[in-house]
């Protein structure tokens, strides 16, 4: 009985020489008097001159402390810097389970609260950054699956590669998200490791396509006018909440077949050109990053003139002014399109091709005579553009 009250004893000793020598280390780093935005800022500035030393003892003391010192008005290590110390310390285990952690709910509990700026993260980003045994140690750690390792790469490739190649970084994470479908890492990665950029349609852009392309006349309209005649096409457009409202007007060569008659002057069968102005509505539906369908529906007139040569520049020609006109009738189309996306950060540029059909119904009076019929055009356009990104998750 007296050996094991002796032992007690003992035991109750060493715990109190040991938070004795706690206290006193905190009091000599000068951690205890201050209030606790002061206590903060001293205890920062002493985790990024133990990391200058490489005294990776005194960090992670100082590491624990710090997280004693968060409340509801305070955050001593902002997130990122808690998995960099992670990192730092070798706390691979720690650092997976709080990156994991880390979800919306974790990030809004972070509003309104006090936060402080220094140079503490950037002098632990170098060090990391110029830790040449990092890969073998993650590599030789029985405690991570081969998954954890791949991951724990992949989020150091951001802090070993200078400049940072997003473009790689963003393919590394689609191979690995595509590798492990069930990852517990996807939410991280897609958030704070993968940036990828599209268009975002539900805000304002505007574009302007010009190109070529044929048209095909069917109906009644194909007794009087060749088929296939080639011409150009442009366009100017702008959209907002996946909707686009488009000016679109084609023009294309062709021949009549018949002479017509305009009254007091007769078109002899020959050169001529068909217009097709359009106003569309149309919707946007993103296939993947960069492709794009757009069906359409609108309103449309075609109007045929006669191509005609002046003998005289100073006199009038007798076709000038003369041609056929139909009535405003429902055109519909759709486009399929390639964008090239610049980001410009808060707005974004886009080029690239399109290719288009539309359907043009039309009525015209030929030589007293109502003629129906239909103009199809296909068109290949360059669009150039601008509007709004956002983040792809």
């Amino acid at each position: 009985m007296k050996r094991l009250i002796i032992i007690l004893l003992s035991a109750l000793f060493v715990g109190n020489v040991s938070g004795q020598t706690d206290s006193a280390t905190m009091k000599r780093l000068g951690l205890l008097d201050d209030t606790k935005a002061e206590l903060i800022i001293k205890c920062r500035r002493h985790i990024a001159d133990a990391v200058i030393n490489s005294d990776r003892q005194k960090v992670a003391e100082l590491y624990e402390y710090a997280q004693t010192l968060e409340d509801d008005k305070y955050v001593p290590l902002m997130p990122r810097e808690k998995w960099m110390l992670c990192v730092y310390l070798y706390n691979f285990k720690e650092f997976t389970e709080e990156t994991v952690a880390f979800d919306s709910v974790a990030d809004s509990n972070l509003a309104g609260k006090s936060m402080f700026n220094d140079n503490m993260y950037s002098i632990i980003y170098n060090n990391v950054a110029q830790n040449t045994e990092l890969e073998a140690i993650i590599e030789s750690s029985s405690e991570l699956s081969q998954m954890d390792k791949d991951y724990l790469r992949l989020y150091l490739s951001q802090v070993s590669t200078r400049p940072v190649d997003q473009k790689q970084i963003n393919k590394k994470c689609d191979v690995f998200l595509s590798q492990y479908p069930d990852s517990p890492y996807e939410y991280f990665l897609r958030r704070y490791v993968r940036y990828v950029y599209v268009k975002d349609f539900e805000k304002f852009q505007l574009d302007l396509g010009m190109g070529t392309g044929s048209g095909v006349l069917a109906g009644g309209i194909s007794d009087w006018f060749e088929s296939g005649g080639f011409g150009g096409t442009m366009d100017i457009s702008f959209g907002i909440k996946k909707y686009e409202f488009q000016i679109q007007l084609n023009v294309l060569n062709t021949k009549s077949k018949k002479d017509i008659d305009f009254g007091d002057v007769t078109w002899e069968k020959g050169k001529g050109t068909i217009g097709n102005l359009q106003l569309n509505v149309g919707r946007y539906m993103p296939l993947t990053h960069n492709w794009v369908l757009i069906p359409r529906a609108g309103v449309g007139l075609v109007f045929v003139d006669p191509v005609y040569k002046k003998e005289n520049k100073n006199e009038k020609h007798p076709l000038e002014g003369k041609e056929l006109s139909s009535i405003p009738l429902p055109t519909i189309g759709a486009e399929i399109r390639y964008e090239r996306i610049f980001s410009g950060g808060y707005d974004i540029g886009y080029i690239g091709p399109v290719l288009r059909y539309s359907m043009q119904p039309i009525l015209i009076k030929i030589n007293g005579e109502k003629t129906l019929g239909v103009l199809n055009t296909i068109t290949a356009v360059f669009k150039i553009g601008a509007g709004f990104p956002k983040r792809e998750l």
